[in-house]
């Protein structure tokens, strides 16, 4: 049996947490704190939604370091890639064919 069944939308999880014992803690993988973290990201909204929820009720979020290297990595890759479009915009007209390209 899952054990959020019944819980169809954010709204019911406060009561939820509050039906669970006093040891909250939840775990988090890489896409949950990509999107919470990236206001670009599909589902940042949403996320933001849920580590409010789990702030208010007191619930630690945690992670182990796999998720947190790859979590690293996103964020790096969008750097990068953001950064060369900025420099793109910035310097377009100055750059080369080939380096433009």
């Amino acid at each position: 049996m899952n054990e959020l069944e019944g819980v169809d939308s954010f709204s019911a999880l406060p009561n939820y947490f509050k039906s669970q014992g006093t040891e909250k803690l939840c775990f988090v993988d890489t896409t949950i704190l990509f999107a919470e973290t990236y206001p670009l990201d599909t589902f940042h909204d949403e996320t933001v939604v849920v580590f409010d929820l789990l702030s208010k009720a007191g619930i630690s979020v945690v992670t182990n370091v796999n998720v947190r290297a790859e979590f690293l990595e996103n964020h790096r890759r969008v750097l990068i890639a953001e950064c060369l479009i900025d420099l793109l915009e910035d310097q377009g007209s100055e750059l080369d064919g080939v380096l433009k390209s």
